[in-house]
């Protein structure tokens, strides 16, 4: 039963009609990697052996003016790292956990995007921009690395951006010393 379940697992979507009628929009079906995030009870080992990714990481560059500049990285293995350079609430290391369901849904989000083949860049002329660079790594170790640069990226980039910044504002930081901080956990740039 609770396989028959778990490959029936679907995400819906709501939207409201000006008369007040709610209509539900059903998307595909959730692929059984996946199904754990729609299932009552869940096994985090499991989860983590089948998600695809090992890391998620997301790059404010910054700007002339006050844009942020700071990394974060979101790893499989629940340990996540950021590093705050300018223009941000934390500045200087820090470590923490992202919770299986917040890593999923994530990966979810980057599978059904097609993050993975999307150009490697996207910009537009100007000097004052601030460019946002996200990378995912497969298990397989294949990096895939998309800079946005003036916002030039198409919508499944910015949503990707705005969906990560999300998770990691959520996260309880805590400042980092150099012996907790594995060379698996450290901050990465691709």
């Amino acid at each position: 039963m609770l396989d028959i379940a778990k490959r029936a697992a679907v995400v819906i979507v709501a939207a409201v009609i000006a008369d007040g009628i709610v209509q539900a929009q059903i998307s595909a079906p959730v692929p059984d990697t996946y199904a754990f995030l729609y299932s009552r009870y869940v096994d985090v080992k499991g989860a983590r052996q089948r998600l695809p990714f090992t890391s998620i990481s997301i790059t404010y560059g910054g700007c002339l003016g006050t844009c942020p500049r700071y990394t974060a990285t979101l790893n499989l293995n629940g340990s996540a790292t950021y590093d705050g350079k300018a223009s941000v609430e934390r500045k200087g290391r820090f470590t923490g956990l992202v919770s299986i369901g917040d890593f999923g849904q994530l990966s979810l989000l980057i599978e059904r995007s097609g993050f993975m083949k999307l150009s490697g860049g996207y910009g537009v002329s100007g000097t004052d921009l601030e460019t946002v660079t996200v990378c995912v790594t497969r298990r397989n170790g294949e990096t895939k690395m998309v800079m946005n640069n003036g916002s030039a990226a198409p919508p499944e980039v910015w949503v990707l951006e705005r969906a990560l910044a999300g998770v990691v504002s959520r996260i309880e930081w805590r400042p980092a010393t150099t012996s907790k901080i594995s060379s698996a956990e450290s901050v990465r740039t691709c």
